[in-house]
């Protein structure tokens, strides 16, 4: 259950686990002949204990951050999600049929083989309810878009902007071109940077997205293209920035020496 914290809308997410829960304690009680009161106790147990190793259990919180299916800077968010779903469903189902077991103690059809095939099967069947309620918003991979964009900026475009300011302090002391276009093509030429092109674009991910759709470019400040690089006072100005509001964030260039750092741009510059 942990691995929905990173990935969606929580909300959409909160109704998925309860329906889950309610899901399996029907079909799983049903299968091995379980009375309503002790299904539901075991399916609260159960995905509570896989929800708790899975959110705060060491290396496996780790790999919440993954992405299963394209880059870290370019995700498939809806392979994603699904290899994500597929995935962590069998051991889930192992895990939770464990409890399963103590609470069928005394059922006439609760052999364990019995028991371990209604886990197993009701978790596949939980794939689809899954979908169908976290895709139920228009952009339901908020989780994947935060980190994603923190992968982007903070790690990559900060990166590539050195570089690229660097050889225009080299070349003339000026603040090179900024043409989109022409730092894309930069981007993708370098191999060092896999996907890094992505990194001049915001995540938006749809419900069927399969990878960067580019809907929102960052706004470059042409302004700044030609101007010199030197002084003695610090002289930090956007670079390139994100969508206006109270929560955007962009690149930031001290012309006093080029270098550059991100920040959210009200606090820093009053945009």
């Amino acid at each position: 259950m942990g691995l929905g914290l990173e990935q969606w809308d929580l909300t959409y997410w909160f109704v998925y686990v309860a329906a889950t829960v309610v899901m399996e304690a029907w079909f799983i009680g049903r299968w091995i002949g379980l009375p309503p009161i002790k299904s539901e106790l075991a399916s609260i147990l159960g995905n509570l204990i896989t929800g708790l190793c899975c959110g705060s259990g060491g290396l496996i919180a780790v790999g919440l951050h993954s992405t299963f299916v394209g880059s870290q800077l370019n995700p498939n968010p809806f392979m994603n999600a699904v290899v994500l779903l597929t995935g962590f469903a069998i051991p889930s189902a192992l895990v939770e049929a464990l409890v399963w077991k103590l609470f069928a103690r005394g059922a006439s059809a609760a052999s364990d083989g019995r028991i371990v095939g209604g886990t197993l099967l009701a978790h596949l069947l939980g794939i689809p309810l899954a979908l169908l309620i976290l895709l139920l918003p228009s952009r339901p991979y908020v989780g994947l878009e935060r980190i994603t964009a923190r992968s982007r900026l903070r790690f990559t475009l900060v990166h590539a902007m050195k570089i690229y300011l660097g050889e225009g302090i080299e070349k003339d002391n000026r603040v090179p071109d900024l043409d989109p276009a022409r730092l894309e093509a930069r981007l993708r030429s370098d191999s060092d940077l896999q996907d890094g092109w992505a990194a001049l674009y915001q995540p938006d991910f749809e419900r069927f997205d399969m990878g960067e759709m580019r809907r929102k470019p960052l706004e470059w400040n042409r302004a700044l293209v030609g101007k010199e690089f030197g002084g003695d006072k610090t002289n930090w100005q956007w670079l390139a920035r994100s969508d206006r509001g109270p929560n955007a964030f962009g690149l930031l260039v001290d012309l006093s020496g080029g270098s550059v750092k991100v920040a959210r741009l009200p606090s820093e510059l009053g945009y």
